[in-house]
């Protein structure tokens, strides 16, 4: 009886300790004076992401519209602490006026253990000095007179692409599934713009790179779970990368370091001299030695080579199917779009020039509302590098802490853009755009971490749009989505597969 009672006084000693640490940990932000929903125990505010029954996009969304008249909003992933800003000065801050203390993305993986972990220790995710010493190499490459000369690519591309598209993939479906066919295209512009290299995507049948794609952007199910589920304290030491080892699938590395070879191996055999990507990220290697031989590529240059390739097409991709979407339940912004690209074309005589896309301005609007409507991330994260105070607060927040900027909350707040519902690039034309804060549209970012492949995405962009808006209308069917529904993923959001009809128009 004594031995019971010795063991039930124990279990209820942990569970007093375990609730005052939990209890310790969540008043963190109650301390500082900065609201937010209450945390679960031992979830924190999170629990419904992590048992997957909403994606983060719909939780943070909630999180932003019952707190979006703050300016800070405090919540905790398990038991950390993360700080939303809501407030367009102190966004304004944190990326652009005070950004160089907040280049850090905020993001905690284990080398040994995390899912695809080559993959996350490249440009996206890196650490500060290493990403912008990395991107102060790459940026050159996407000033306006480089984007000029891929220009001509990507119309030759255009080309090759409506070819086989009428003389394929049209003749044999009736319904498209405008997801895949946006991701040929973005592919090969991206492929053949940035690397030179082909990844021959005009075919039918589906190619080795989109079964990776989905590898990747899915995760591996197991650690995810195991890594929501397990203590902060756990995920990033020997326990976890000890568990970890033995889920750890490597098959995605190996596909990387297979890509990156056919390029290289691609550039030899036709003698591409060329300083572009390749060429910056086989320096960046050699001169911080991500590999031993020389002779061999490593095994950091190969993924960072296939994220790059991946945030490039994949991005535009989506982007673009989302439009294709948006427009074929709106004939009438798709009839004025399609006029606007003809009319360009006429008036240079069947031809058209980087200065012309740069002025349609009717285009420019449309993108800018599918990225409003459909931003690609839900939450931008930074961290502090070291600590800070906000103006006209009381709050300093401790070096290490990790902020957040809601851009889907605000890109879907109709006290900023009334009936958000509703697609309608009339927002991004006139008074209506100038008198907007900058910081209520962020679908790029701002500052020293922002999208360095924005210009190029964008051309990516517009040039996709004007080769379906100029051959092809684009109608809803019977297997056509109601709504757009998204799926989690790792770099983007992700939408359901989207089948439209596509006639081509003679």
């Amino acid at each position: 009886m004594r031995e019971i009672l010795e063991i039930l006084c124990g279990i209820i000693v942990l569970i007093f300790v375990f609730y005052y640490y939990y209890k310790l940990k969540f008043d963190f932000w109650k301390k500082h004076g900065i609201p937010g929903p209450k945390p679960t125990i031992y979830f924190g505010m999170v629990k419904d992401i992590i048992l997957q029954k909403k994606i983060p996009l719909e939780y943070y969304k909630e999180i932003y519209d019952e707190y979006k008249h703050a300016s800070l909003v405090g919540f905790f992933n398990k038991t950390v602490p993360i700080l939303m800003i809501i407030d367009p000065a102190l966004i304004k801050d944190v990326l652009i006026t005070d950004g160089m203390i907040f280049t850090g993305r905020g993001i905690r993986y284990s080398k040994k253990a995390e899912p695809f972990e080559p993959l996350m220790d490249t440009l996206f995710y890196t650490k500060e000095e290493e990403a912008l010493h990395l991107r102060a190499k790459l940026s050159p490459l996407f000033t306006p007179s480089k984007l000029k000369n891929m220009l001509s690519l990507l119309i030759q591309r255009s080309e090759a692409f409506k070819n086989w598209l009428d003389n394929s993939l049209l003749l044999k479906n009736k319904y498209i599934n405008c997801n895949e066919l946006a991701a040929k295209l973005t592919a090969d512009f991206s492929s053949v713009s940035l690397f030179n290299y082909d990844v021959k995507t005009f075919q039918d049948k589906k190619i080795e790179i989109y079964k990776y794609v989905k590898k990747f952007n899915k995760g591996d199910s197991w650690k995810y779970i195991l890594k929501q589920l397990l203590p902060d304290k756990v995920i990033y030491n020997k326990l976890y990368d000890l568990i970890s080892y033995y889920l750890f699938d490597a098959e995605l590395t190996q596909f990387c370091i297979r890509f990156a070879m056919d390029i290289v191996n691609d550039r030899r055999k036709h003698n591409i001299f060329k300083y572009d990507v390749i060429n910056i990220l086989k320096e960046f290697e050699k001169n911080n030695k991500w590999t031993e031989k020389k002779e061999i590529l490593g095994q950091h240059f190969s993924t960072e080579l296939f994220m790059f390739f991946l945030a490039a097409f994949e991005t535009s991709a989506v982007t673009i199917s989302n439009t294709l979407y948006e427009l074929a339940l709106n004939h009438t912004i798709q009839n004025r779009l399609r006029e606007e690209i003809r009319n360009t074309y006429i008036k240079n005589n069947g031809e058209i020039t980087f200065d012309d896309i740069n002025m349609m301005f009717y285009l420019d609007a449309v993108y800018k509302e599918t990225l409003r409507k459909y931003p690609l991330v839900d939450l931008l994260t930074r961290q502090a590098s070291s600590a800070y105070t906000f103006r006209n607060s009381q709050l300093t927040v401790p070096k290490g802490q990790i902020v957040s900027i809601p851009v889907h909350g605000i890109h879907s707040d109709p006290d900023i853009y009334p009936k958000p519902e509703i697609y309608d690039p009339e927002r991004f034309i006139g008074e209506a755009a100038r008198s907007r804060k900058s910081m209520h549209y962020i679908p790029f970012g701002y500052g020293s971490r922002n999208c360095i492949g924005e210009r190029f995405g964008i051309l990516q962009i517009k040039m996709g749009l004007i080769t379906f808006l100029r051959n092809y209308k684009f109608e809803v069917c019977e297997k056509t989505p109601k709504k757009l529904k998204y799926i989690s993923s790792i770099l983007v959001q992700q939408p359901n597969e989207i089948y439209l009809k596509v006639t081509k128009i003679e």
